[in-house]
């Protein structure tokens, strides 16, 4: 192999390195929310079809963790493979479920928002001023829902 085609095969492979390297980023440390820094228990798998099913998402399952169950509604907060956050709900035990992922510089400045049939939920990241105004009530720390 000649000089100029060793340069090019280690430049080559120097650079998909980085680039692995920068598709591959955890953003954890960037997102401003302690929920994902605790330690998995019960309740935090998602439900069946949302990791793996025909319309899963690319959610990496080890980082879900449950938020709240309330009125029949279980919310958890999740990344996707690709670094987004999101915050997934699901109808009682169904599989009636909904996502919304958004990435994390986005999470940290207005949380991430779903509607569920006539009602609007917020997930916001830690110390985000409440967006309590008439018609909506927080149901959990980080999560807010339009009444």
């Amino acid at each position: 192999m000649r000089r100029t085609e060793r340069i090019a095969a280690v430049a080559t492979v120097v650079l998909g390195a980085v680039v692995a390297t920068a598709c591959s980023v955890d953003v954890r440390g960037d997102i401003d929310l302690d929920l994902l820094e605790r330690e998995r228990a019960a309740g935090d798998e998602l439900p069946a079809g949302v990791v793996g099913g025909d319309d899963a998402l690319s959610v990496d399952g080890g980082t879900s963790r449950l938020i709240t169950s309330v009125d029949d509604m279980s919310y958890w907060a999740a990344l996707t493979t690709d670094n987004k956050v999101c915050v997934v709900l699901e109808r009682g035990g169904s599989d009636d479920w909904g996502a919304s992922c958004t990435f994390a510089h986005d999470f940290n400045r207005g949380g991430v928002g779903i509607g569920t049939g006539g009602s609007q939920t917020l997930f916001v990241p830690d110390d985000f001023p409440s967006p309590m105004t008439d018609g909506w009530e927080q149901i959990a720390p980080n999560l807010y829902r339009s009444a």
